[in-house]
């Protein structure tokens, strides 16, 4: 009995910082998700404008549709970073440089104000030593924004027109032909 009544409380000790390192963990992951895509969306209003107002915008808004619990991630200025990402050779990661006021490819976005007390805090469930601990954590995403080029490639020969289990060559028409179908040769 004396084993238990020791024991028992040290048991719900342990059970409540289980808990709350959990929590704490799942809170900086959802901080990390809201962080990544508010500079995908800071990236992209910043490359298509030139703007970095409009690239701070972009990201305030983002973070305002995602609250984390009842949160809402603040987002300032000097959270984000302008600059260009470039790769020295292909299949290599690519480099950010932050240069403010040039016309860059990417953004990097360091969750610093939320970390340093900007914004409502996060708690943990329970509290320890008799204070609810304070959840902010600094997280970082960088968006990069690269010129791709597309090409449409349209096959418009007869093979194209027939099921992959049907023969081509045989003359009859595709099974999914309509009513007076015609291949279109003269």
């Amino acid at each position: 009995m004396v084993f238990m009544a020791i024991m028992l409380p040290v048991l719900f000790v342990m059970s409540a910082m289980v808990v709350n390192l959990a929590y704490m963990q799942a809170i900086n992951t959802k901080v990390q998700v809201v962080t990544d895509a508010s500079a995908r969306a800071a990236g992209a209003a910043y490359v298509e404008t030139g703007d970095e107002a409009a690239g701070l915008a972009a990201a305030q808004l983002l973070a305002s549709l995602n609250p984390i619990e009842t949160t809402t991630l603040p987002i300032s200025a000097s959270d984000l970073e302008f600059g260009l990402s470039e790769r020295n050779a292909t299949g290599k990661a690519y480099t950010f440089t932050a240069s403010p006021g040039t016309n860059g490819n990417s953004v990097r976005l360091t969750t610093n104000s939320f970390a340093g007390g900007a914004g409502t805090a996060l708690e943990t469930f329970f509290s320890i030593g008799g204070t609810n601990v304070e959840i902010r954590p600094t997280c970082r995403a960088t968006h990069s924004q690269t010129t791709l080029d597309v090409a449409v490639v349209v096959d418009r020969s007869g093979s194209m027109r027939y099921a992959a289990n049907e023969d081509s060559g045989s003359g009859n028409p595709p099974a999914a032909a309509p009513p007076g179908w015609s291949n279109g040769c003269l």
